[in-house]
């Protein structure tokens, strides 16, 4: 059963598309959310996934595969300082880099 924070999370922005990122939610009564971030290649890397069956595929055995914060799209995009980096589907067979305008673009096409 989802926690209080996951309800919060789970319920901003009823017309947006949601997204999976690695993280950890604060204690019930917190609205704090933790990201994992990565480096690849010496750059500092933020996964997400365009849904909650590519994060189980693509974590599988990872040690991550409790981790998954399923977030609103709109909601992700205002907690951003706006010069993070992603890596959209870390673990798909097409990986994609991209800024915060760049996911910002692309999440509002994939709506």
């Amino acid at each position: 059963m989802p926690s209080n924070a996951e309800n919060a999370v789970n319920q901003q922005g009823v017309s947006s598309k949601k997204v999976v990122i690695i993280g950890r939610l604060g204690p019930p009564n917190s609205r704090d959310i933790t990201i994992q971030d990565f480096v690849i290649n010496g750059e500092k890397v933020l996964p997400v996934f365009t849904d909650l069956a590519s994060f189980k595929q693509q974590t599988a055995g990872s040690g991550f595969e409790d981790r998954a914060i399923e977030i609103d799209s709109n909601l992700l995009m205002s907690i951003l300082r706006g010069d993070e980096v992603f890596m959209l589907n870390p673990g798909g067979t097409k990986p994609r880099r991209l800024s915060v305008p760049e996911l910002r673009s692309y999440l509002s096409e994939a709506r």
